[in-house]
């Protein structure tokens, strides 16, 4: 389970505004992946699970998706594992997709920045404009940006508001704008660059 929080600079809290589960097959390597929309709402527990009755549903989480990390954060007495808001991220969203999800990895805003940067950026093609009259920066200031289509070198910034950036378009345009950032930096990276930048990338993550 891939996490990304909103967390930085003049924020409170934390919610997942991405969510992608990765299905990786050991025998072959072929991977799939799942995006989950952050504003899905009612998301069901499983059967039994202690979390049964903590909302007035009584078997459902009634806020939308991407608030479950923050709550399960806050009620360690209802998931199990040293995070509690990853256990809630893992019990719930593989139920829902009727899989055992066995790990996650959550970056922050910050954190995205520096894996990127660490990597020495990323090729994207941008095939539709992306245009954001108020983008909420990683320092809590706020900017016009347009993305043109067209292929670029993005460092962590850029890679950021490409996977972010949600005015005028869909969730599920964002979904896959994010999905072309995993898959250019799966492409992309070196492994001798991941080795030799572990010390950056892992506190990050």
């Amino acid at each position: 389970l891939l996490l990304g929080g909103d967390s930085g600079v003049g924020r409170e809290g934390i919610r997942t505004d991405t969510m992608i589960v990765v299905s990786i097959d050991p025998a072959t390597g072929w991977t799939a992946l799942f995006g989950i929309p952050r504003n899905l709402m009612e998301l069901p527990f499983p059967p039994g699970h202690p979390a049964h009755g903590a909302w007035e549903c009584g078997d459902c989480f009634e806020m939308i998706a991407n608030e479950l990390y923050g709550w399960g954060l806050s009620r360690p007495d209802l998931f199990a594992g040293p995070n509690s808001g990853a256990g809630a991220m893992k019990d719930v969203l593989g139920y829902l997709l009727g899989i055992d999800i066995h790990y996650y990895a959550l970056v922050d805003l910050e954190g995205f920045v520096e894996t990127i940067d660490s990597l020495g950026g990323v090729d994207i093609y941008v095939p539709e404009r992306v245009y954001d009259t108020e983008y909420p920066n990683v320092d809590g200031t706020y900017s016009v940006i347009d993305l043109q289509p067209g292929t670029y070198h993005m460092d962590g910034e850029m890679a950021l508001y490409y996977a972010r950036s949600r005015q005028g378009s869909t969730d599920f345009s964002r979904m896959n704008r994010q999905r072309c950032v995993l898959q250019a930096l799966a492409e992309q990276a070196d492994p001798v660059t991941l080795i030799h930048e572990l010390p950056t990338i892992v506190p990050a993550v």
